[in-house]
């Protein structure tokens, strides 16, 4: 029942991502002050919004699998561009 629980509540990481972005957007918040209102660490912050740094139809798979497939800004952290490849296999090489 935990676990059913765990990814009921799974939020896709690029729309966490997006919200994020919107709110600091419409409340002219930095990332330290973001975190400070969502009580999460700013470094937590950090991660999530990095994941604007992956290239496009990285996040464009992420944004599509990501709720099925439970694709974690952990596991992406330290991956280079092969490494997620092999993850996602899906993923179109440019």
């Amino acid at each position: 029942m935990k676990h059913y629980l765990h990814v009921e509540a799974y939020e896709n990481p690029i729309e966490k991502a997006l919200d994020y972005k919107r709110i600091m957007e419409e409340e002219n918040l930095n990332q330290g002050q973001l975190a400070r209102k969502l009580g999460i660490s700013r470094v937590r912050t950090t991660q999530i919004l990095n994941l604007f740094k992956l290239p496009q139809e990285q996040q464009d798979y992420i944004l599509q699998y990501g709720k099925i497939e439970m694709i974690t800004e952990r596991a992406l952290r330290h991956t280079t561009k092969c490494e997620l490849l092999r993850e996602l296999p899906r993923l179109p090489i440019c």
